[in-house]
């Protein structure tokens, strides 16, 4: 007779899970108010209501919330110190830096896509440059 090892399953994650791991790593509040900034500016320079002010939005969004992905990946083991960051999808542990690193990858192509297709070819790049200084400049 051979002894069988204790085997653990895991149970998959309910849609609802990621949806809000995936708002949390993206610091949605935030991000929002970051694209509402970017409209602003928009309307600054045309005042009128049109689909590229949504786009422009859209791609800061993601943009921004890319940023808030690739902070926390980095910050993933102090968070998990800190009382207030401890229950953060990273640094609990409910979201893999794998998996963090892959939506944050999307939401800086989609983001900047966005901003290239629609808001002019200064958009994107700017977008790319604050990326990297929140990120590198910042939080490191």
């Amino acid at each position: 007779m051979t002894s069988l090892s204790r085997i653990v399953f895991s149970v998959p994650q309910r849609h609802s899970g990621r949806l809000s791991n995936c708002c949390k790593l993206t610091k949605w509040k935030l991000s929002l108010w970051v694209s509402a900034t970017g409209a602003a500016g928009f309307f600054m320079n045309s005042p009128v209501l049109s689909p590229e002010v949504f786009c422009c939005s859209g791609g800061i969004f993601l943009c921004s919330s890319a940023a808030h992905v690739f902070n926390q990946i980095i910050e993933r083991k102090t968070d998990a110190l800190m009382v207030r960051t401890r229950n953060r999808p990273l640094a609990s542990g409910r979201v893999t830096p794998y998996q963090a690193a892959g939506f944050g990858t999307l939401c800086v192509l989609s983001g900047s896509t966005l901003l290239s297709l629609t808001s002019g070819a200064t958009a994107a790049p700017l977008a790319l440059l604050n990326i990297g200084l929140y990120t590198c400049g910042y939080t490191v």
